[in-house]
């Protein structure tokens, strides 16, 4: 039998033992309570060309096989529990959740379909000077649509969010513009007046209390 021949058939043996191993492993390993082992993942060694004679035995790679298949098979993968849920929704999406069932059947009240990866755009609604964007306006993206141009004297300009929180607003007029100091809540490269089009995106930083700017577009 030619030399290539035989290497064929030895990779397939292998192959089909090392199916057979595993799913033999991820059938019997929960019954297998008193197994110990290392969370530290030991890798087989191939080698440093094909067939050189320096690698891991087979019975020894397929040892470490099982560890990997039997460390897998231990880990609890626990849902994340209702708060958690509701701070990553606040931190990264500015969403509120509603837990409809008490049992985590969470509902996106404010229109993010996490199936697919749209976030809505929501009004701020009329926005005061004197009492700037208050925290009900909050929304991961909103666009401003009060019918006058305001500069905002409040102190915070922007009512303080969720440490990591991230917004961005849209501005929808070159006459009824928005503007926003670098001042009173707000750490910003340079004023910022929004136009239609114009957006400016904003991170809330707990350690300072203030909303850090990130990037800015005149569209």
């Amino acid at each position: 039998m030619k030399a290539s021949t035989k290497n064929y058939l030895l990779y397939g043996t292998i192959t089909m033992i090392t199916f057979a191993v595993i799913i033999f492993s991820v059938s019997h390993t929960k019954d297998q309570s008193d197994v110990s082992f290392s969370r530290a993942i030991d890798t087989v060694n191939i080698g440093t060309t094909a067939n050189d004679g320096t690698g891991d035995p087979l019975r020894t790679a397929f040892a470490k096989i099982n560890d990997v298949i039997i460390m897998l098979d231990s880990l609890d993968m626990e849902l994340l529990t209702n708060d958690e849920m509701q701070a990553l929704a606040d931190m990264h999406y500015g969403v509120d959740l509603a837990d409809s069932s008490g049992a985590g059947a969470y509902t996106y009240a404010t229109g993010y379909d996490f199936n697919k990866g749209i976030i809505s755009v929501q009004s701020t609604g009329t926005v005061v000077a004197a009492t700037g964007i208050t925290a009900a306006m909050l929304h991961r993206i909103m666009y401003f649509n009060t019918a006058a141009a305001i500069n905002i004297s409040a102190n915070p300009q922007i009512a303080n969010g969720t440490a990591g929180q991230i917004i961005t607003i849209i501005g929808s007029s070159d006459t009824n513009t928005l503007t926003l100091d670098d001042t009173d809540g707000l750490r910003l490269s340079a004023q910022a007046v929004l136009g239609i089009g114009d957006a400016i995106t904003l991170i809330y930083e707990a350690n300072i209390a203030d909303w850090v700017e990130i990037s800015r577009s005149a569209n």
